[in-house]
């Protein structure tokens, strides 16, 4: 038994949304890295700038309080610092992938956690009067704000903590270095101290946004009524789904479902009826598809399954299976029955994922013309 699975039994499903990615939609994942990449390309636009003004504050405005030989050394860091936060805002254009977001923002961090560090080690070895001490003392507040930019992204509990973890650990080496010899007004060692109480306060808020992301995505993505993908989502997942099957040559079907004379049966027993009815269906459906296929409401009574890595032969075979099978009760005893059409991208030729709704559909249809309660797939 995996680790996910052991946490499955002992989690609820909500807290295990917020501890870890494992469980999370892949089209939910897919904007969140767009979402995460995105702010972290303003980040670094924005940051370009102040590196920027401090190096133009120090080298025209406070000239003398740094000997030159150590002065020179920052304000060359500051530079490196401004072209990093640039290179890292203009290039950023990468997949939406939990690696590349995650790559995003260890280089988003690293790039003045770097700075933070190579400054402390400068100033170690320099010798500073008062005034420049003062200015020393603006680098002691960079880690809090390294630390708190980590709030800004809506990221899973085992995420952030393993992020701040190492972020607070590195940027605590010159405490536990005991850079001593860096005049200061603030206690070196109570740095990391307060790196956790701003790292607490960002994971509150990273999960917060998390919560919130995941709330809008249900409400825009799922049907009020089935609790299933609405077609606008839907066809997001299928265009995922094809070009992933497109890139790694794998199997994918595609099944559309239309449920048998229901407008017969809204008119005989009302749309209360009609609603139980489709709610159940949704839920059979659901209990019976392999876990990495996908049910989506097209529209009134019609119903996508996507199949990734299936033949139309397992696809047609196991969804034959479930129309076979007696369909989940109701609460007048009205016998509810199914017709279906089934495509294959790679058996029928599909050269774009439109085609394979349209395919199916008409597939469909011909199961109504044949009779209904049944699947054609050719």
């Amino acid at each position: 038994m995996s680790i996910n699975d052991i946490l499955k039994k002992v989690l609820p499903e909500d807290r295990l949304f917020l501890l870890t990615t494992k469980n999370h939609p892949d089209i939910f994942l897919q904007i969140r890295s767009q979402n995460i990449i995105s702010r972290v390309r303003l980040i670094a636009i924005i940051f370009t700038f102040f590196p920027l003004i401090r190096f133009l504050i120090e080298v025209f405005i406070l000239p003398s309080f740094f000997h030159f030989h150590i002065s020179f050394r920052l304000e060359i860091g500051l530079l490196v610092v401004a072209g990093g936060f640039a290179t890292l805002g203009l290039i950023l254009y990468w997949k939406p992938k939990s690696i590349n977001y995650r790559l995003a923002i260890i280089i988003l961090l690293l790039i003045p956690s770097g700075y933070f560090l190579f400054s402390r080690f400068i100033l170690s070895y320099g010798h500073l009067n008062a005034a420049s001490t003062t200015v020393s003392d603006i680098d002691l507040f960079l880690p809090f704000v390294i630390v708190s930019l980590m709030s800004v992204f809506p990221l899973v509990f085992l995420e952030f903590i393993a992020f701040s973890t190492i972020l607070i650990t590195t940027l605590s080496i010159p405490s536990i270095l005991s850079f001593s010899s860096i005049p200061s007004s603030i206690n070196n060692f109570a740095i990391p101290w307060y790196m956790f109480l701003v790292g607490v306060i960002g994971l509150i808020a990273s999960i917060s946004q998390l919560h919130a992301s995941k709330t809008i995505f249900l409400q825009a993505s799922t049907d009020h009524l089935t609790k299933l993908y609405n077609r606008r989502y839907g066809e997001n997942i299928l265009t995922l789904f094809y070009t992933q099957a497109k890139r790694h040559q794998h199997p994918l079907s595609v099944a559309f479902f239309d449920l048998d004379n229901f407008k017969s049966i809204n008119d005989k027993w009302g749309h209360e009826v009609g609603d139980e009815i489709l709610q159940n269906i949704a839920t059979f459906l659901k209990l019976n598809i392999r876990s990495e296929d996908v049910v989506i409401r097209w529209g009134g009574e019609e119903f996508v399954v996507l199949m990734p890595y299936a033949t139309i032969q397992q696809a047609t075979n196991r969804l034959d299976k479930i129309l076979k099978t007696t369909l989940v009760p109701n609460s007048v005893g009205v016998s509810v029955t199914m017709s279906g059409g089934i495509c294959e991208i790679w058996n029928d030729n599909i050269k774009d994922e439109k085609s394979l709704i349209q395919l199916a559909d008409s597939r469909m249809y011909n199961a109504k013309a044949s009779g209904k309660n049944q699947i054609i797939a050719s």
